[in-house]
């Protein structure tokens, strides 16, 4: 009774603890559901969240993106106008100068007229010291501080017979600019020695006195016999005060030997050009002509020993200047392309030879110019000299230059500082002579400043570094063409005279004959004959012990014998490949040569060109 207990109580108590454990799990799964919808709520806010401050970083890197583009554009503004402003206060700047120019300087505006209408109509008849008294204020009259006051009072003196009032005149313009009041009386004596009213004794004269002011201009160095220094004689009106005569007294005066051009004197420059053909008429002698393009050629002499610009490189240059202008061709050579690595100097070649049609046809234009374009700067010249601003002006015609730059700069006032100091540097530096014709003559031809009949003029002057240029020309592309060139057929590379391509044959058959060796000996017999071999001895040996075994030796043998055929089969094909492949590379140079030859013959009759180049170049 007692065990039946003890099992009833123990039952009993295994169903409480069985209804405790089924609360709890009941309790466990409420809470384990509770937990799992807390976590998928909370996996939700925090996608929620996510969401949220993606859009917000978004926005803030959206925001701080305009931020910078907003600091960006204001930082463009503010530099805008401060580059608007500057251009404002240059546009005030100028007016202010101008207003300066026209009413500070109206004396010098006033003087530039006379000249400008004495020189257009060379008529003095017009032009007296009454007129002059009422068109210019007296106090420049008395003490003239420009130049070209002074040289008008020096022809209207010279044209009173007021010899005395003439020298001082001309004493005092040559005070305050001599290279100036040089060259305007030496264009001034040679427009009137082309006055046709002129007699032929007195046009000489006049010829003389230019080249007396030209010797100035040259410091000395034209040769003593075209600088006349006069002699005793009837003098001809106040002819001594513009060096008109050569029957003055006195020489005229003589700079310091040598005087160098600068950038200010470019004008200077391109007047002796253009004097070097006729001025203005055929009244002006050759001898005269033919003294200035001497005085010219001791220029470019001087400055090609004097500049880093050697001869050499002056000449390379040129060169340069001529492969621009032959430009490139095509190059219908498809063999040479295909089998020359170095076509690409062979195409060169080809098109700098052609090109010197383009460079005769330049060459030609250059050199005729029509009637109507000739010595146009020579006319103009005066007139040019006469607005250069003197040196009461300077300074004034300076800051309206400096503020021009800020405006053409858009208010950039450190390019226009720049680029003032630049064009300042080059007034005060010496001409690079040489190096300036040669970009006149293969530069902008659109120049108003450098007229055709000087461009023509420059290429004649520079006629001996054209001459060697055309040597050097040819020297380049002939240099291009070599006899021998480097070759590649398929996978080799060999060196080939291109006119006999028997050499280049002889080693691509050794080439090709070499791999077809490499091919046959990787192809093995080895590996049959040991086949056959041990087929026999199976079926040999096997005969006494196992007569079926023959069997299994005769098909061992034939697989060794199959082996052996199929070995000599690719032997076969690998004769026949390479074979082929010999064969092609043969016509593949054959033909290379046959394109060689043509285009050799394509290429001497581009080379012969040279020839009626040169002698344009030296007809000139």
């Amino acid at each position: 009774m007692s065990l039946e207990s003890e099992l009833s109580y123990l039952q009993s108590r295994y169903a409480e603890l069985e209804a405790e454990r089924a609360e709890l799990q009941a309790e466990l799964n409420q809470l384990y559901r509770a937990a799992q919808d807390t976590n998928d709520a909370l996996l939700l806010e925090r996608q929620r969240i996510d969401g949220e401050l993606g859009v917000v970083m978004q926005r803030m890197t959206t925001s701080d993106a305009d931020m910078r583009r907003a600091l960006q554009t204001q930082n463009e503004i503010g530099e805008l106008y401060g580059r608007l402003k500057a251009m404002e206060q240059a546009n005030k700047a100028i007016r202010k100068c101008n207003d300066r120019k026209y009413y500070d300087f109206a004396v010098y505006r006033q003087v530039r007229k006379i000249v400008q209408g004495m020189m257009d109509d060379l008529d003095f008849s017009m032009i007296s010291m009454d007129v002059i008294d009422k068109a210019v204020q007296r106090e420049q009259l008395k003490d003239p501080d420009f130049w070209l006051t002074s040289a008008m009072l020096a022809i209207v003196a010279w044209c009173d017979d007021d010899r005395e009032g003439a020298e001082k005149a001309l004493r005092n313009a040559m005070r305050l600019d001599d290279r100036k009041t040089a060259a305007f009386f030496m264009v001034f004596n040679l427009r009137l020695a082309s006055e046709k009213s002129f007699t032929p004794g007195i046009s000489d004269q006049r010829e003389l006195a230019a080249l007396k002011w030209l010797a100035y201009l040259a410091g000395g160095r034209l040769d003593a016999a075209v600088k006349p220094t006069g002699a005793q004689g009837g003098a001809v009106s106040g002819a001594q005060t513009t060096g008109a005569s050569s029957q003055s007294s006195k020489p005229a005066p003589t700079a310091p030997q040598g005087p160098a051009l600068r950038g200010s004197e470019q004008s200077l420059l391109l007047l002796f050009v253009s004097m070097m053909s006729r001025a203005l008429s055929d009244k002006v002698s050759d001898r005269t002509r033919q003294i200035v393009t001497n005085y010219v050629n001791s220029l470019i002499d001087e400055d090609l020993a004097k500049h880093g610009d050697t001869r050499a490189q002056a000449v390379g240059r040129i060169a340069d200047k001529w492969q621009g202008i032959a430009g490139t061709q095509p190059f219908p050579y498809d063999a040479i392309v295909s089998h020359v690595p170095g076509w690409k100097d062979l195409s060169l070649a080809m098109s700098m030879a052609r090109g010197q049609q383009a460079i005769l046809e330049f060459v030609d234009r250059t050199l005729t110019v029509p009637v109507e374009q000739r010595n146009l700067f020579l006319k103009d010249y005066i007139d040019g000299i006469a607005q250069e601003p003197g040196k009461q002006e300077r300074d004034t015609y300076d800051e309206i230059r400096r503020n021009e730059l800020i405006i053409e700069c858009k208010g950039d006032v450190d390019e226009a500082r720049g680029r003032f100091a630049k064009e300042k540097a080059f007034e005060n530096a010496e001409l690079n002579i040489v190096g300036d014709m040669i970009d006149w003559v293969y530069g902008d031809r659109s120049s108003e400043e450098v007229n055709p009949q000087m461009v023509r003029n420059m290429f004649v002057a520079t006629k001996p570094l054209e001459l060697e240029a055309c040597g050097l020309y040819r020297d380049r592309y002939t240099s291009l063409v070599r006899p021998v060139q480097t070759v590649t057929v398929d996978d080799f590379t060999t060196q080939m005279p291109m006119q006999d391509a028997t050499p280049a044959k002889q080693a691509v058959g050794q080439h090709y004959a070499q791999l077809e060796a490499d091919a046959v000996s990787r192809v093995s017999n080895t590996f049959a004959v040991v086949l056959i071999v041990l087929g026999v001895a199976l079926g040999v040996g096997m005969a006494f012990v196992a007569p079926p075994a023959i069997l299994a030796g005769v098909v061992v043998a034939a697989l060794g014998g199959i082996t052996l055929y199929m070995n000599g089969r690719r032997r076969d094909a690998i004769h026949r490949q390479f074979a082929a492949s010999t064969q092609r590379a043969f016509e593949q140079l054959d033909g290379l040569q046959s394109a060689f030859a043509s285009y050799l013959r394509d290429f001497s009759d581009a080379d012969s060109l040279s020839v009626p180049l040169s002698q344009r170049i030296d007809a000139a």
